[in-house]
């Protein structure tokens, strides 16, 4: 074997490559997407959980009548499936918007019970 066209052995350490910055900001952008939409999932789940009338009556709680069926299928859905669906995400943010007064609330007695 000539110099030219040696292979590192086993032990050789081979030098670390510094990450390329538009990899590492890709890499942030996705996290924060992933935490912003887990937060939203939190949301949504919150309400649906006290939503089990489906918005029958007017009760103040849970989703309201135009929202419900929606509402508690997006809660279902695994947030890995919504950072490759970008249409269905932004169903999720936008209610989950819609509702987070509520979901706050809903903390917050949680807190105390």
């Amino acid at each position: 074997m000539t110099s030219d066209t040696a292979v590192p052995s086993m032990g050789a350490v081979l030098p670390i490559l510094p990450i390329p910055q538009s990899v590492v900001e890709k890499h942030q952008r996705q996290e924060r997407r992933r935490t912003v939409l887990t937060a939203a999932l939190d949301v949504l789940t919150s309400v649906a959980a006290q939503d089990a009338d489906g918005a029958r009556q007017q009760n103040g709680v849970g989703f309201n009548k135009a929202d419900s069926s929606l509402g508690h299928r997006l809660s279902r859905i695994p947030v890995d499936r919504l950072m490759k669906d970008r249409t269905t995400a932004e169903q999720v943010l936008k209610l989950a918007a819609r509702y987070r007064g509520q979901a706050s609330a809903l903390r917050q007695i949680n807190l105390f019970e």
